[in-house]
């Protein structure tokens, strides 16, 4: 499929390639159409590499903001662009429990007393599948770690 779409992509060049030999008086003409092969052959991979690295950045791509409890609150399919301030920040960490419950919400999940997690949405990507989730340490009822996986 790949081969099939980079001749593609090659037999457009040539013609782009072709036409714009047959305005120039630079070449001879001999040489004209071998030049416009020879191009085409060269630049027709670089160019569909280019678009799909394009794609993947493209569909890769999303915003990160500082944290903001009402956004946190009012978007939780989003909050993937606010984890990346949570944990960057360090805003957690000495927290009791009550105060990062206070200050996140109740809506997360329990694995254990010393370990909650929050559903952060599911984050842009090309092979992103899974919700992200914010997990959060604690040691004696205070955080000591806060760090970000896929479910």
């Amino acid at each position: 499929m790949v081969v099939l779409i980079i001749l593609f992509i090659a037999i457009f060049l040539f013609f782009i390639f072709n036409w714009t030999f047959k305005k120039s008086n630079r070449i001879a003409v001999k040489y004209k159409k071998i030049t416009a092969i020879g191009l085409s052959i060269v630049f027709a991979p670089l160019v569909y590499f280019i678009s799909i690295f394009s794609y993947i950045a493209i569909i890769s791509y999303y915003p990160e903001h500082q944290f903001n409890q009402q956004k946190w609150n009012n978007n939780p399919e989003q909050r993937y662009e606010l984890s990346t301030d949570i944990i960057e920040s360090n805003m957690l960490i000495g927290k009791t429990r009550a105060e990062v419950v206070q200050l996140l919400g109740e809506d997360f999940y329990e694995y254990n007393p010393e370990h909650i997690a929050y559903i952060l949405g599911l984050k842009p990507g090309i092979f992103s599948i899974d919700k992200d989730a914010l997990d959060i340490i604690f040691k004696d009822n205070i955080v000591i770690k806060v760090k970000q996986h896929q479910t």
